[in-house]
């Protein structure tokens, strides 16, 4: 039997309605070339499903639900750097957390679904989904080290 694997996902939203998607890279284990919303593993250093599913939104598509906001204390060129640091294990998210004098806001996420996949299932995981609006501040900031889409509902 296949490892469950604890993840966050994010479903995010805006106040024109619309919904962030990442379209994951032809390349990737699980849910190759789909469309999806922002999310990983929790892994040993997030510790938590809040923690991960920020540093997947932070890592994904640069959105940042910290206070401060990362946008607001690294340029574009530094949170550039710090998310593919991140994804290529170089470096983690609560280190960036530590230097920034950032902290999550975990007030900012709404927990919506809790979902296992079922035995049998070429990957399994024990998901978390979160709901979190981006405000209209934070919309010129959404990244994406593959490719975004709003939709709208």
């Amino acid at each position: 039997m296949k490892p469950v694997r604890e993840a966050a996902s994010v479903v995010v939203f805006n106040q024109l309605e619309q919904i962030l998607f990442v379209k994951r890279p032809k390349t990737a284990k699980a849910w190759a070339n789909m469309m999806v919303f922002p999310g990983g593993k929790v892994g040993i250093s997030a510790g938590t499903f809040f923690n991960a599913a920020i540093r997947e939104l932070f890592e994904e598509v640069d959105v940042s639900l910290t206070s401060p906001r990362l946008w607001s204390v690294l340029d574009d060129a530094d949170r550039r750097t710090w998310r593919h640091r991140i994804v290529d294990d170089k470096d983690d998210f609560e280190s960036l957390l530590r230097r920034t004098k950032c902290l999550p806001q975990h007030d900012e996420l709404v927990p919506f679904s809790h979902v296992i996949t079922p035995e049998g299932s070429p990957h399994r995981f024990d998901t978390w989904f979160f709901l979190a609006r981006i405000a209209a501040t934070d919309m010129p900031h959404v990244r994406t080290t593959h490719m975004t889409f709003l939709l709208s509902c």
